[in-house]
């Protein structure tokens, strides 16, 4: 299963002011068994204005990979990797989750995410790590708890956080 898009336009947003641009997607899923997913995305657009005030260039470039896996109904994990490049230099993400319920029934859900950031233009990495916890106490009713552990470093600052929620949510 894949997806192709390309595309152009042209448009005239003020007299004498013109704006010229052409964008192509990609994309790609395979789900060789029941347990596996994994997919690829792409983008590449170009914009170019010109006029009045001089000329100027835009372009956006992205891509994206991801695998899902599931190996027993109670555990599935996931990851991603992102590039990202916006008239600059690239940023580069990756995410990790883990899911997994020890019971039969789902009582009790513990997930683990992390994701990492990385900024080659200002040099900066940004790093999060969030444990979590649901507990389904009855239909409807879920104590959720969990804690998000961030830190972002650069080649001038270092900052810490931390940050712990837990909640009860009642649907009547």
């Amino acid at each position: 299963q894949g997806v192709f898009g390309a595309g152009a336009s042209r448009s005239t947003t003020s007299p004498g002011q013109q704006t010229e641009s052409r964008r192509v997607n990609l994309g790609l899923n395979l789900t060789p068994n029941r347990d596996l997913t994994i997919s690829a995305y792409g983008s590449v657009e170009q914009a170019d204005s010109s006029g009045d005030g001089g000329s100027s260039s835009r372009s956006d470039n992205r891509g994206r990979v991801a695998v899902s896996y599931a190996p027993f109904p109670a555990v599935a994990v996931f990851a991603a990797w992102d590039y990202i490049q916006m008239s600059g230099e690239p940023q580069f993400l990756q995410s990790y989750s883990l899911g997994w319920s020890p019971f039969r029934d789902g009582q009790v859900e513990l997930s683990l995410r992390y994701e990492e950031r990385a900024d080659t233009n200002g040099n900066s990495t940004e790093r999060y790590f969030a444990p979590g916890l649901r507990w389904t106490i009855r239909r409807g009713v879920y104590l959720d708890a969990g804690c998000t552990l961030s830190s972002s470093s650069s080649d001038r600052t270092e900052t810490e956080q931390s940050t712990y929620r837990v909640s009860l949510r009642a649907g009547f």
